[in-house]
C-alpha cells in the first residue's frame, strides 16, 4: 500500500520498482498501470529497473484506489501479475496523553516518557520530545528537542540544565 498527503505538499510523486526477472528466455516487459486522479502509470518498461512514477497534486480527489495492476511479461508470452493499493492520508496523528514517570527532576536526570500516539491513515513516522518554559503546544520557536521518541511515542530523555518551571512536549509526524 502506498500513502500520500496533498496536506503536505500541493504536489508530490511516488516511484514504484519492480524486481522481475525470468530464468527462461527473459523479462520483454512490465507495464504500469494508469491511476484515476494521478498523472504518470501507463508506461511499459522493457529494461532493468522496471519502474513507474505516479505523480498527484492537491485536486487528487480519490481516496483510494484498489488493486491496480502492474503487468510483467516474459519473451515466451507469459505473464505475472501484481497489485498494489494507494491510499489518502489526510489526518494528522493524535497524542491525547503524556505521562512522566517523575515529574520532580534534577538537571542531568533521565525521566521516561509514555504517550497513546496513533494515526488512522499511514501511521506514526516520528515523534520528538520538547523541553520549554512555553506552555503553547504549537510554539516550538524557543524549545530545546529532547530527540526522537520513536514511531511508539515512548522512551527516556534527559533533562537539560537550568533552574525553573519546565514543560515536556511531544509532538508526533506522518509516514508521509
Amino acid at each position: 500500500t502506498v500513502y500520500y498527503s496533498p496536506i503536505t505538499s500541493l504536489t508530490g510523486s511516488f516511484k514504484l520498482a519492480v524486481a522481475a526477472t525470468d530464468v527462461g528466455l527473459g523479462v520483454q516487459q512490465v507495464r504500469f498501470p494508469s491511476v484515476a486522479s494521478f498523472a504518470g502509470g501507463n508506461n511499459v518498461d522493457t529494461s532493468s529497473p522496471y519502474e513507474g512514477t505516479y505523480t498527484w497534486n492537491a485536486s487528487s480527489s480519490h481516496s483510494s484506489v484498489d488493486n491496480a495492476t502492474i503487468t510483467c511479461t516474459d519473451n515466451a508470452a507469459n505473464i505475472s501479475t501484481s497489485v498494489f493499493n494507494i491510499r489518502r492520508d489526510a489526518t494528522q496523528p493524535t497524542l491525547t496523553t503524556v505521562n512522566l514517570d517523575n515529574y520532580t527532576v534534577k538537571d542531568g536526570s533521565t525521566i521516561n516518557v509514555t504517550s497513546d500516539g496513533s494515526d488512522a491513515g499511514s501511521g506514526i513516522g516520528y515523534c520528538h520530545a520538547f523541553w520549554s518554559t512555553n506552555t503553547s503546544i504549537l510554539d516550538l520557536s524557543s524549545d530545546t528537542d529532547l530527540g526522537d521518541l520513536g514511531a511508539d511515542c515512548d522512551g527516556p530523555i534527559t533533562v537539560p540544565a537550568g533552574a525553573g518551571t519546565y514543560y515536556v512536549k511531544v509532538r508526533a509526524g506522518d509516514n508521509v
